[in-house]
Order: C-alpha cells, then sequence, then structure tokens
C-alpha cells in the first residue's frame, strides 16, 4: 500500500492539492497500518464508514458556506454578457 500511496500523494502534492495529498497519505499508509499489526476489520469498517460520512458532509456545508458551488454560474453569467460576433 505504501507503495502506491506515496507516489500518489507526492504527485498530488506537486499539483498543490494539498488536502488530497494528505487524505491519501493517511488513507493507504492506514491501510498500511491495518495489514500490518492484523487489526480487526468489525472495529475498523464502521469507524471508517462514520469518518468518511462526516467529512462529505463538512466538505459540502463548507463549499456551499462559501460559496464555491456558485463558480460555474459565474462563468455562464460572463459569457451571457458578451458581445455575440455578426455573421
Amino acid at each position: 500500500m505504501i507503495v502506491i500511496g506515496i507516489p500518489l500523494a507526492l504527485k498530488q502534492f506537486l499539483q498543490k492539492r494539498l488536502q488530497d495529498a494528505a487524505i491519501s497519505l493517511f488513507i493507504f499508509v492506514g491501510f498500511f497500518i491495518l495489514a500490518q499489526f492484523n487489526i480487526s476489520w468489525k472495529i475498523l469498517i464502521p469507524i471508517l464508514f462514520i469518518m468518511a460520512a462526516v467529512y462529505i458532509l463538512c466538505k459540502e456545508w463548507v463549499t456551499t458556506e462559501l460559496g464555491e458551488d456558485e463558480g460555474n454560474s459565474t462563468i455562464h453569467t460572463i459569457e451571457s454578457q458578451l458581445p455575440r460576433p455578426k455573421v
């Protein structure tokens, strides 16, 4: 898992996607630790699902509160204001 995770996180880091790189490292190193120390999946699966759900809800709430979802409508508004070329 580390062989796959570190190059992926490095690529994301170099593309200035720091949040994605941190999440990738967390996931791949976490799976490595699970496999290395034989941690029970019966305990871990519910915890992972809950953490993923909380992350998705928080990320969705932050993007809607900051108005980042409206980026595409701004582009559409600008395009509609441009003069149309005469044919």
